[in-house]
């Protein structure tokens, strides 16, 4: 798939563009199968059939002259997953002549991560946590069918999915938290969802990869039975529709929160499992004294910046604890805790459980 910065461009242009490409490709071992073309923000995206990138770009040269601004290689199954099609909308008139298609290629990410299941077994007991599970998948398929998502990608307790509009897209996460944050079902089981919207190439070698990305980040930073949702997706919302959106349990960002999350992953991501990682390296690797970094992380996150380290550094403690990645102690040291007395002291105040318990459990 390819990616066209246009200016000043009809979608009826581009539709006589893709016909001269048409005209040529069996000369580059190419076949163009359909486009998608955002008229407002000037973007085409053509997914094409080709035996290398060399191909597509020496197509369009010779056809026009509008060499892409990016390639990336697709999976077809991830394409229809993400963007609905592999070819012509079906109703568009099925002259390949007359096929204009005025569809972006823009799409809204939703991330929906509940609590870990194993966690969640070992404080509910596993009658309770498999109900929890069942409707939460049952809750998911329902709404994804209503506001037209289509789910990407998933495991038992996390989904990924994609909507055409965004305000579909917040309505799903709104009803899904509405439908477990009911007093029988606040205290054990809570969802996480980030919510981020972008083109299918833009800076990542992978479809959707930094929309992905974002949306993975804000599930992972936002508080329990909370939603977090990105700039962008703001951006493509009516005034009308932000002004009922529930801000109780909702976080909102703007684009230099978005930055300042992205860089504070980017370091998160690399040193949590160092034993000398502290906020000392958020201080110095963002610019930033600790009055800021606190105000900042506390701001967004509501954690403080060791906190926020701890927390993380737990996750993956669970995660790690769910595959049975080792016993208490490894765990504890591989997750960048110096002590395993510490390491299950916070692990405890955390999810009210010992470590030593869930590592016992199958």
């Amino acid at each position: 798939m390819d990616r066209h910065e246009l200016s000043q461009v009809t979608a009826e242009d581009v539709a006589n563009v893709h016909q001269e490409d048409l005209k040529i490709q069996d000369q580059f071992g190419c076949r163009g199968l359909t486009y998608w073309f955002d008229e407002k923000r000037g973007t085409a995206f053509c997914l094409i059939e080709a035996p290398e990138e060399g191909a597509v770009k020496d197509m369009h040269n010779k056809a026009h002259g509008m060499i892409p601004n990016d390639i990336i290689e697709v999976d077809a199954k991830l394409v229809n997953a993400f963007l609905g099609r592999m070819e012509n909308p079906s109703s568009i008139n099925d002259d390949a002549e007359n096929v204009i298609i005025r569809e972006p290629g823009l799409r809204t990410i939703v991330i929906s991560c509940a609590e870990d299941f194993t966690l969640l077994k070992a404080k509910a007991g596993n009658e309770k946590a498999l109900s929890l599970l069942k409707s939460y998948n049952q809750t998911i398929h329902f709404l994804s069918e209503e506001y037209e998502g289509r789910e990407v990608n998933s495991v038992p307790d996390c989904y990924q999915l994609s909507f055409q509009k965004a305000g579909f897209a917040l309505s799903f996460a709104k009803e899904l938290q509405k439908q477990f944050s009911s007093s029988k079902n606040n205290s054990e089981f809570k969802i996480s969802i980030g919510i981020s919207t972008g083109d299918p190439v833009n800076q990542s070698t992978e479809l959707f990869g930094q929309t992905v990305l974002l949306a993975k980040r804000l599930s992972q930073v936002v508080s329990p039975g909370h939603t977090m949702i990105s700039a962008e997706t703001m951006d493509q919302l009516s005034s009308d529709w932000t002004q009922e959106l529930p801000r109780d349990n909702v976080t909102v960002l703007n684009r230099d929160s978005e930055r300042f999350i992205n860089k504070l992953m980017d370091i998160i991501d690399s040193m949590w499992d160092k034993t000398e990682f502290s906020i000392h390296e958020f201080e110095r690797k963002l610019t930033m004294s600790k009055a800021q970094l606190y105000r900042r992380i506390t701001t967004i996150c509501h954690l403080s910046p060791n906190d926020f380290i701890k927390e993380f550094r737990l996750k993956k403690a669970l995660e790690a604890l769910s595959k049975k990645n080792g016993n208490v102690s490894e765990i504890a040291y591989s997750c960048g805790f110096n002590s395993p007395s510490y390491f299950s002291k916070c692990f405890f105040e955390r999810f009210g459980i010992l470590p030593s318990s869930l590592a016992r459990k199958e």
